[in-house]
């Protein structure tokens, strides 16, 4: 007999829910895209999708509840692939075309920094193209700001991968940009980039 209980979200950032199952209480993961009841080994914690163990590898960030008070803003990243073809500042116009441009900043992702962008169940394949991907050059971070913020600037993303799609690019993870799509991603993500203080002086409270 199965028996559960609501929805929350771990310790992890993970929203599962809890599952009394065979004797026992058991997690059952609940992502946007995927979903499964999480098991261990000794690589870590995993869920099984399609016959395939998909690994944990996200690592959580918390943020205090007063940075919810800043005004709207996203983050928007021309990742390593923009760079190695000659894009980086075609695709910087586009956005300063549609968005103010309140930060930006050049960096290097290392392996940690991606795993906390992307805290995802990953296949051992993909995984490594990931992570090939986004360590192998400079990305330029963006905090920006406009009218409906995070709808508009999905659209603007999806526009550019479009726009720009390369036909022999490597894996699909080679795909130009990245932007937050909510606002509890956009705080949580930029502080990987900027300091709190500094975040704050750039995006300001609302009134």
């Amino acid at each position: 007999m199965e028996s559960e209980c609501k929805y929350l979200v771990d310790e992890k950032g993970r929203l599962v829910r809890k599952v009394f199952l065979g004797g026992k209480d058991r997690w059952y993961y609940v992502g946007s895209t995927i979903q499964g009841f999480i098991e261990t080994d000794s690589d870590g914690e995993y869920i099984m999708v399609q016959n395939e163990k998909r690994y944990w590898r996200g690592i959580s960030m918390s943020f205090p509840d007063e940075l919810f008070l800043l005004k709207d803003f996203s983050l928007c990243i021309l990742k390593p692939d923009c760079g190695e073809r000659g894009l980086v500042k075609e695709i910087r116009s586009i956005v300063a075309s549609s968005f103010k441009i309140l930060a930006e900043k050049t960096i290097v992702l290392d392996q940690q920094m991606a795993f906390r962008l992307y805290p995802y169940f990953f296949e051992r394949i993909w995984e490594a193209h990931f992570l090939n991907y986004l360590t192998s050059g400079p990305s330029l971070c963006l905090l920006v700001s406009g009218s409906d913020i995070f709808r508009e600037l999905l659209n603007l993303r999806n526009h550019v991968r479009f726009k720009y799609e390369d036909e022999k690019k490597k894996h699909p993870v080679y795909n130009l940009i990245h932007c937050a799509d909510s606002k509890e991603d956009a705080i949580r993500e930029s502080l990987m980039f900027f300091k709190q203080e500094e975040l704050a002086a750039k995006v300001g409270y609302s009134e």
